[in-house]
């Protein structure tokens, strides 16, 4: 039979057609194809419509007589050209974008990539009753569109054939670093080419244009298999480690030099949506904690659990006047949120986090602005990372918040009340796996690597809120449940005490913290066994001889009732509740005389999906 790949195309350049930007592919000559045939292959190519392949629009074909002269007499030929005409993709070819493990495009986006690829050889594949094989399937062959979206281009004259056996060919024809051996040795074509290409393109985008040549150094696809992971724990969070481990499998099963154990588009695609099932049923649990802020404005919340924060825009002049941000879900989609406020001239301030930063820290004040007459404004915040410091936004004036989060966790999404200004702000936390490599640096574990992931959900822990005063007073072995809080209290919050089960079962007893306590009995809560604490809310403020704040008032919320308050409550208010999939299972505190702050720990209860099998937020 003829070439696979008689075709060879030129960028010519870009062209207006009808308003729509195109690029246009001249074609050269191309032996042993007749007008017959390039129109079969033409219409075949005209039906082929899936988002992951590039849309051919049109063609234009054009014959022209020219003239030369040669040795002083003139040759008249006749010249035929050919041009096909497809959708301008202003991402440019993959191969632009490939980078090794340490910069470049995050992981989500090379995802993203990968998945598209797939998705767009299995249409080649399966989707007609005759197969279609690439047989050039590389990196500068597949064009990105502005989100990233990767589209399969120049397969234009590739064969299509009536079965998936094995055809053999006489020609070489191709690009040899993305060619399977038994094409290069036997000339047989199959799908199985394709696979092997695929292969080679997944491990250029995981590790780089170098990965191929990694791979063929190492001893063993394990030991590869383990590199590349390594080299990705440093950026990326666990369970996207194990979408890396997954798909870097999926490209060293694709090289496999046995056409016979490479494994079919289909079964590529089915381990990815597997894969993804899974990552879903073992997502951290997102908590949402507070508003903290005024009750003034419109409620504003996201719809799609959150994974990753992106960017933060935030507009301020005296006050903070509106928030926009960005993140992703588990599944890897960008959400452009917002915007959540008046109407602001300008372009705000925009916090672009790097791939391997995240916030761990929110902060502001609240208070009056006087065109909101009684209702409490944000007016100012600042956001803190795991690099940086952004901010103050906004002059300040009125009571100071801080929601600060240990290294385990992170802030990965938001929720408000906004009207002409921002009247409120509230964070989703989203836990975050450390570990520690050989250097003694930290790094973000995998689950199934060099340790194994813990069973057990680990304990967020939140604030404190309060004073700086006192000691600080913390517990040392991890929580479990908490069985029982006694609060001391008058016209402040003087003592605390609590107790919980560990997760052996063994009870601690803790405190007390404060005091010494002169009056009454204090007041204990017993919660019972399906009883947890889901809320705590006071109010913070000074109180006599104390030149820092103090717990002034705490009321406790379980899922059962509520309990308080305890103290007369002046000064400003503060209010933390979890969400119904997590639970407070102790506390750590400052204390000296009196309770000066107090900080929870929080833990997933359970996650519940809704019916459609999305996980709802509340």
């Amino acid at each position: 039979m003829d070439s696979p790949r008689s075709t060879r195309l030129a960028l010519v350049g870009s062209e207006k057609y009808t308003r729509q930007e195109i690029a246009v592919k001249k074609l050269h000559y191309m032996p042993g194809l007749n007008d017959e045939q390039f129109k079969h292959e033409f219409n075949n190519l005209m039906r082929v419509q899936h988002q992951n392949i590039i849309r051919l629009v049109g063609y234009c074909y054009e014959i022209r007589h020219i003239h030369h002269e040669l040795k002083g007499e003139y040759v008249f030929a006749r010249v035929e050209e050919r041009a096909l005409c497809f959708e301008y993709l202003r991402g440019g070819s993959l191969d632009r974008h490939l980078s090794d493990e340490f910069s470049g495009l995050d992981w989500h986006t090379r995802y993203k990539i990968i998945k598209g690829i797939c998705e767009g050889l299995n249409y080649l594949h399966k989707g007609s009753n005759d197969p279609m094989y690439h047989l050039d399937l590389k990196p500068a062959n597949i064009l990105l569109d502005e989100e990233m979206m990767p589209k399969i281009g120049d397969f234009g004259l590739s064969r299509l054939f009536a079965s998936t056996k094995t055809f053999t060919t006489k020609i070489l024809a191709g690009t040899l670093a993305y060619m399977p051996p038994e094409y290069i040795q036997k000339r047989q074509i199959s799908e199985k080419y394709d696979i092997f290409s695929l292969g080679v393109i997944i491990i250029e985008i995981i590790a780089g244009p170098l990965g191929r040549f990694k791979y063929a150094d190492m001893s063993s696809s394990e030991e590869f298999i383990q590199h590349v992971n390594k080299n990705w724990r440093k950026r990326i969070a666990e369970v996207d480690c194990r979408q890396v481990k997954r798909c870097i499998k999926i490209a060293v099963n694709c090289v496999d030099a046995d056409k016979g154990n490479r494994p079919t588009i289909e079964d590529v695609i089915h381990e990815l949506k597997e894969g993804e099932e899974q990552d879903k049923s073992q997502e951290p649990v997102v908590t949402r904690l507070g508003p903290w802020g005024g009750n003034g404005g419109m409620a504003y919340d996201i719809t799609v659990t959150p994974h990753r924060l992106k960017s933060v825009t935030i507009y301020s002049g005296i006050i903070v006047d509106q928030l926009k941000f960005s993140y992703t879900d588990h599944s890897g989609h960008q959400r452009n949120v917002g915007q959540w406020g008046g109407s602001m001239s300008g372009d705000g301030y925009t916090i672009k986090l790097q791939p391997s930063e995240f916030l761990t820290e929110m902060a502001g004040t609240i208070g009056t602005f006087f065109r909101t007459h009684s209702n409490n404004v944000i007016t100012s915040l600042a956001l803190v990372t795991n690099q940086d410091r952004y901010g103050p936004f906004g002059r300040g004036g009125g009571s100071r918040f801080r929601v600060p989060m240990e290294r385990n966790s992170n802030i990965v999404g938001f929720f408000a009340r906004a009207g002409s200004h921002l009247d409120a702000i509230g964070v989703y936390v989203s836990r975050i796996s450390h570990t520690t490599d050989h250097d003694g640096e930290e790094v973000v574990s995998c689950p199934g690597e060099e340790q194994e992931e813990s069973q057990e959900p680990v304990a967020t822990k939140l604030g404190p809120w309060g004073g700086n005063g006192g000691t600080a007073y913390d517990i040392t072995v991890a929580p479990h449940r908490l069985e029982s809080v006694t609060v001391y209290s008058g016209v402040i919050v003087d003592v605390l005490e609590f107790s919980y089960t560990d997760h052996s079962g063994h009870e601690h007893n803790v405190g007390p913290w404060g005091g010494p306590w002169e009056g009454n009995a204090g007041h204990k809560i017993k919660l019972r066994p399906s009883e947890f604490v889901t809320e705590i809310s006071g109010t913070v403020g000074r109180f006599g001889r104390s030149y820092s704040n103090v717990i002034t008032s705490l009321t406790m919320v379980t899922n059962e009732g509520t309990y308080g308050p305890f103290g007369e409550g002046r000064g400003s208010p503060f209010r933390n509740r979890v969400e119904r999939n997590s639970k407070m299972v102790g506390f750590f505190a400052r204390a000296g005389r009196y309770l000066h702050a107090i900080g929870v720990y929080v833990k997933p209860v359970h996650h519940t999906p809704d019916h459609g099998g999305e996980e709802a937020i509340s």
